[in-house]
């Protein structure tokens, strides 16, 4: 009998927040929708900002601090709006997950 190969464990949580990093963009806070270990990119990002999402690594995910939003982008006079854009972001993303966990526990009991 063959030994059961174990899938890898993944650091990031289905449904955390997360600080995403796609090629050609700075990292922006996303939330993670979807894991496959056997992927090569195996995280789903949601980036609620611009309502798209992208397959990401590890490499490419930190996780989300508030206070990474206040030194992100500011060394330039047109990026000082960026932190108060990443935090709306934020909030967007703490609210569809409100919504998510309340839509799943009402299924639960109907």
């Amino acid at each position: 009998m063959k030994p059961i190969l174990k899938e890898k464990e993944l650091k990031y949580s289905l449904l955390q927040v997360v600080f995403g990093k796609v090629k050609g963009y700075k990292k922006w806070p996303g939330l993670i929708m979807g894991r496959s270990p056997a992927a090569k990119k195996p995280y789903c990002v949601y980036f609620v900002e611009d309502d798209t999402s992208a397959y990401l690594t590890e490499h490419d995910i930190e996780p989300f601090s508030l206070a990474d939003t206040d030194a992100a982008g500011c060394k330039k006079k047109e990026n000082y709006k960026l932190p108060t854009i990443m935090l709306q972001s934020y909030i967007r993303m703490r609210f569809l997950l409100m919504n998510i966990l309340l839509n799943f526990r009402i299924s639960l009991f109907h």
